[in-house]
């Protein structure tokens, strides 16, 4: 049952009460005045409670209910200046995507219903002032990733991958003046893990880390001033160790190391200011070697060199031009590698090269110009290197 009324005047009121599988409640309610308070109780499989409130400043709140039991995800955000909303729900059972974003100034409506059956690529441009730009593609069979782009102002930015098989990764980040971000990351095989960050005026703040298995440790730091600083650790299973730095200055950094199933290496970097980097490196396997350098004047750099069950040795280098550039690598099963390569200027370049590499040396050397380049060595079975 969903229940959700609306009004343009002084109030603004939402109730949403949800009953999913066996117990499942959710209740939100918003007040337009200066009270503009949220709370979410979400019940997750066996016992998962998630409560949040929130309190209207100056702050651009974001709301997120996920449920993953029979796979329904619930993402809502709301902004009370000019009013740009969003609401997504999606239900992932028998596979049914549902997408809609609503604008409430010239009114920008956004309806996509998307049926999966084994791959379905859809995607959507449009244009509402220099540029509106909105790419969806979805992948359902064995992974799912699904990548979407927005530009209202200079840049209005919005990511999403999704993995289903064994984890589930959900990402997005935004951009609606000088900073929104929102990043999501889901992992739901024996935990869950829900992260948010938001960021809109001097106020940047929300991190929730959950975990369900056998223990956790959470640690969360907030500062309201210049720096807003961010650090969570979180020890599960096996071995698992997640790290976020945040800082509001010219750099605003992240990085993520996650250990998940099989050996899997994922790596992006972001750019605000000059450079806004940010790597992140997973290993699962046996011993590794994991290896970074950043520099924010003209050349920004990063080396990685790991060693994983057979010998695998990674080298990556980027110089620093006008580019917005993020790559992902991910090492799969025996060898699987995807490349990701994104540029902030005229060109926005998609690239994915997927090898299995036995007992032999690959190495491509590209000169520094506006390309933007990548130097990678692999050797995968008994040669070393």
């Amino acid at each position: 049952m969903y229940r959700q009324r609306r009004h343009r005047g002084d109030m603004h009121r939402c109730t949403i009460s949800v009953h999913k599988d066996s117990a499942h409640m959710y209740r939100q309610r918003r007040h337009r005045g200066d009270e503009y308070r949220s709370t979410i109780s979400v019940r997750e499989g066996s016992a998962h409670m998630y409560r949040q409130r929130r309190h209207r400043g100056d702050v651009h709140r974001n709301t997120i209910s996920v449920r993953e039991a029979s796979a329904h995800m619930y993402r809502q955000m709301r902004h009370r200046g000019d009013e740009y909303r969003s609401t997504i729900s999606v239900r992932e059972g028998s596979a049914h995507m549902y997408r809609q974003r609503r604008h409430r100034g010239d009114v920008h409506r956004n309806t996509i219903s998307v049926r999966e059956a084994s791959a379905h690529m859809y995607r959507q441009k449009r244009h509402r002032g220099d540029m509106h730009r909105c790419t969806i593609s979805v992948h359902k069979d064995s992974a799912h990733m699904y990548r979407q782009r927005r530009h209202r102002d200079d840049v209005h930015r919005s990511t999403i991958s999704v993995h289903e098989d064994s984890a589930h990764m959900y990402r997005q980040r935004r951009h609606r003046g000088d900073m929104h971000r929102c990043t999501i990351s889901v992992h739901k095989d024996s935990a869950h893990m829900y992260r948010q960050r938001r960021h809109r005026g001097d106020e940047y703040r929300s991190t929730i880390s959950v975990r369900e298995g056998s223990a956790h440790m959470y640690r969360q730091r907030r500062h309201r001033g210049d720096v807003h600083r961010n650090t969570i650790s979180v020890r599960e299973g096996s071995a698992h160790m997640y790290r976020q730095r945040g800082h509001r200055g010219d750099v605003h950094g992240s990085t993520i190391s996650v250990y998940e199933g099989r050996p899997h290496m994922y790596r992006q970097r972001r750019h605000r200011g000059d450079v806004h980097c940010s790597t992140i490196s997973v290993y699962e396997g046996r011993p590794h070697m994991y290896r970074q350098r950043r520099h924010r004047g003209d050349t920004h750099g990063s080396t990685s060199s790991v060693h994983d069950a057979s010998p695998h040795m990674y080298k990556h280098r980027r110089p620093r031009g006008d580019m917005h550039c993020s790559t992902i690598s991910v090492r799969e099963a025996s060898a699987h590698m995807y490349r990701q390569r994104r540029h902030r200027g005229a060109v926005h370049s998609s690239w994915r090269a997927q090898a299995l590499l036995l007992l032999c040396n690959v190495h491509t050397r590209r000169p520094r110009g506006d390309v933007h380049r990548s130097t990678i060595s692999l050797h995968e079975a008994s040669a070393q290197m």
